[in-house]
């Protein structure tokens, strides 16, 4: 069958904050006739060690509103909105930053800060950089639950879901191959970016049906969406897996295994949501027989990889 395409509707920002790492995911689908890929969070006050609120950092969206729309049927697919949190790190560490592009450290370049410590985030205020501690060399296979169990150049951020350590860069080669894009740009719980601090999406393939792999320990590789520098940009990225095979029904992308996105089935079968095989165009392999890899429109395209539904 010949897949028809639907139209993206657009894509949210989304908000992370920083403390005990745990923010909510959630979705929502309506029925309409576009492809879609959005999140949105709340950014969610912490105490620092003083015992005064902070806003935290914010990721962008680790799960896209996909649609897709097969033959005569219109197919609205909406994973559930993501934010993410970071935790509060120990005070700050006097340091010699006289070589380091910035005071009192670089994310990037992490000079400036004593052996053995990271530069990172300033938590305690989010304006400017601070040395942390590193208790674990932690990275995109890792997941974490607090700062310090990040390697210097990572940083600790989440969802409700799970926390992972996600990579400091300035530029797409300083992320995975072949699909990592440096767009992940951190802001604070007032949305606004914070300066430098932007991070790598995942060169992992969405299509694998194992876990683990470039990602940490059950969790898998989904589609996704983030926003920087005002446009919209399709990634892949890790998210923890669920138990959902192709047809069960979810309310969330973590709940489907890996290999599948949890979208919207506007009446194609028992379940409203339900778990369905990510393919790759052109040809769909992974696809069964009598199944045609519906591709999204504007096509949903990952440093020139397409990828859609099984339908």
């Amino acid at each position: 069958m010949n897949p028809a395409h639907a139209s993206r509707l657009g894509m949210l920002a989304a908000t992370l904050s920083a403390a005990a790492m745990a923010l909510s995911a959630c979705s929502s689908a309506t029925p309409s006739d576009g492809a879609d890929a959005r999140r949105a969070a709340d950014a969610t006050p912490i105490s620092d060690a003083g015992g005064g609120e902070v806003d935290a950092p914010v990721d962008a969206p680790r799960l896209p509103d996909a649609m897709v729309q097969p033959p005569d049927a219109s197919v609205d697919a909406r994973p559930p909105d993501a934010s993410v949190d970071a935790t509060v790190v120990p005070p700050d560490a006097s340091v010699d930053a006289s070589t380091c592009p910035t005071s009192p450290c670089d994310l990037q370049a992490q000079c400036g800060c004593p052996g053995g410590q990271a530069c990172d985030i300033d938590f305690t205020d989010l304006v400017g950089n601070a040395c942390r501690t590193v208790t674990t060399p932690g990275d995109e296979n890792d997941t974490c639950a607090s700062q310090s169990a990040c390697a210097a150049g990572w940083v600790c951020v989440g969802d409700a879901a799970g926390t992972s350590c996600e990579e400091y860069c300035d530029a797409d080669t300083d992320c995975g191959a072949p699909r990592g894009r440096c767009v992940v740009q951190l802001v604070d719980g007032s949305a606004q970016p914070i300066p430098g601090a932007v991070t790598c999406s995942s060169g992992c393939d969405p299509t694998g049906v194992v876990t683990g792999g470039v990602c940490p320990a059950a969790w898998k590789c989904s589609l996704a969406g983030a926003t920087f520098l005002g446009s919209a940009v399709d990634i892949v990225d890790c998210t923890p897996a669920g138990a959902g095979t192709v047809g069960a029904g979810c309310t969330g992308d973590n709940q489907c295994a890996a290999g599948t996105l949890c979208i919207d089935n506007d009446g194609g079968g028992p379940n409203p949501t339900a778990c369905n095989r990510i393919c790759q165009l052109p040809g769909g392999g992974q696809c069964g027989v009598g199944q045609a890899c519906v591709g999204f429109a504007p096509a949903f395209l990952v440093n020139g990889f397409e990828y859609g539904i099984c339908r």
